[in-house]
């Protein structure tokens, strides 16, 4: 890892500790060295120059979104993979939205694992949150309303149940 470091400290605009940094930050947050050395260092660097963050910043952000979505059993390929779609996705988000990357991971962080357990796509998702959140406050505030508002399309009743089954917006018992 040290090596890896060192040579995109050579290789892109940031410095050898910048990207020492972001390398502490993504394996604190639960990153594993196979997935950062079959790209995710890199595209996490990457990343923070295109959303004008920190690398530690950015692989903080990038490490919770990873954690939210990735399958329990990927390959540190398809994890490497879907970090850079990821980061690609919040940077474009942003870019088409009035607000920028670490306002729009604040409302991500709100709602993601409920996305996730209700079965959005990450581009769904964070597609919605881009548009969310210019009408709050907040993005964060906006992730708390949408996860509310998706854990509220769980009908509690038999009624309600019945009623959306009859929508064909429940599937199962």
């Amino acid at each position: 890892m040290n090596d890896l470091a060192i040579s995109l400290g050579q290789k892109l605009p940031v410095s050898t500790a910048d990207v020492g940094d972001a390398l502490n930050e993504l394996t604190k947050g639960g990153i594993d060295p196979a997935t950062l050395a079959a790209g995710g260092l890199e595209s996490s660097t990457n990343f923070a120059t295109a959303s004008q963050l920190g690398l530690g910043q950015a692989a903080t952000i990038v490490a919770k979104q990873l954690g939210t979505f990735a399958p329990v059993g990927a390959s540190a390929a398809e994890k490497a993979a879907l970090m850079t779609t990821q980061m690609d996705l919040m940077t474009k988000v942003a870019n088409a939205s009035t607000v920028d990357v670490a306002e729009l991971s604040n409302g991500l962080l709100q709602a993601g694992g409920t996305a996730n357990t209700v079965g959005l796509s990450y581009q769904e998702f964070v597609t919605t949150m881009g548009e969310l959140a210019p009408g709050f406050n907040s993005a964060s505030e906006a992730g708390t309303s949408f996860k509310n508002f998706l854990l509220r399309l769980q009908p509690s009743t038999k009624s309600a149940y019945d009623s959306m089954q009859q929508l064909y917006i429940v599937t199962g018992k």
